[in-house]
């Protein structure tokens, strides 16, 4: 060895910022990429809560002859929701919406996506185009009509109520 000579030791500060810089991005990626997942993994449970409940509906067709009332007698049976999967702020974020003909089961994912299922003869699910509309779909039937339509909503405290 050199008499006098000096060895670094660690890093330097543009190193560590290089590092951190890289951290920071894959952080990003990875978050972005968990958002999106989830946003499907939501808006696939809804599809499920929809469809489960169309059958549901069906089977109280063929047992009754007609779709039910919106009694939450009748209706809590029914209507099962995966509640991780809804907004925890909107009123209206699963809806039972019905009239003399048609009847349509609707909700709102928290991806903000909403989606509906109806006596349309196929029992496809179909997009919502705005979850905050006035008139619930395929029924025509305003949301903010008394008797017209039935809708679980969050509540902080409580929980899933009608």
């Amino acid at each position: 060895m050199k008499k006098g000579a000096v060895y670094r030791q660690g890093f330097t500060v543009v190193e560590l910022i290089v590092v951190i810089i890289v951290v920071a991005i894959l952080a990003t990626v990875i978050i972005v990429a968990y958002n999106g997942v989830q946003n499907r993994t939501n808006d696939a449970t809804v599809q499920a809560d929809l469809r489960n409940t169309y059958n549901k509906i069906l089977e109280y067709e063929t047992e009754y002859g007609l779709h039910p009332s919106n009694s939450s007698v009748v209706l809590q049976p029914i209507l099962a929701a995966t509640k991780k999967a809804y907004p925890d702020d909107s009123r209206y974020s699963y809806l039972y919406c019905r009239n003399n003909e048609n009847y349509a089961v609707a909700g709102l994912s928290k991806s903000g996506r909403g989606f509906y299922v109806g006596n349309n003869g196929t029992g496809e699910i179909l997009n919502w185009p705005s979850a905050n509309a006035t008139i619930c779909p395929q029924t025509g039937v305003a949301t903010a009509s008394a008797g017209g339509y039935s809708y679980y909503w969050w509540e902080t405290n409580s929980g899933w109520t009608w």
